[in-house]
């Protein structure tokens, strides 16, 4: 989580990871970050990432559902079959 921290901290200043507009650093970043919340890590305490997260799903909303939405529910599922009781 700590890395987690730096970014919530960089993203304190900025709308984007390295700024004012969208580059691949956020694209990258937020795979990581939206995997993790797939497998139900709670990011609440970082208000900038979610602020970033909302920024990205709003401003991208055309293909969100496809690329991360739909992609992470797919692995929230795979985990919990993953760890269920048996």
């Amino acid at each position: 989580m700590d890395k987690v921290k730096l970014l919530d901290e960089a993203l304190a200043n900025t709308k984007y990871w390295c700024g004012d507009n969208i580059t691949l650093a956020d694209l990258s970043v937020m795979t990581s970050i939206t995997t993790a919340k797939g497998a139900d890590l709670d990011l609440s305490a970082f208000k900038n990432v979610g602020r970033w997260l909302k920024e990205l799903e709003t401003n991208y909303a055309s293909w969100w559902k496809e690329l991360v939405t739909d992609p992470v529910e797919g692995f929230r599922g795979f985990l919990r079959a993953k760890h269920a009781p048996r």
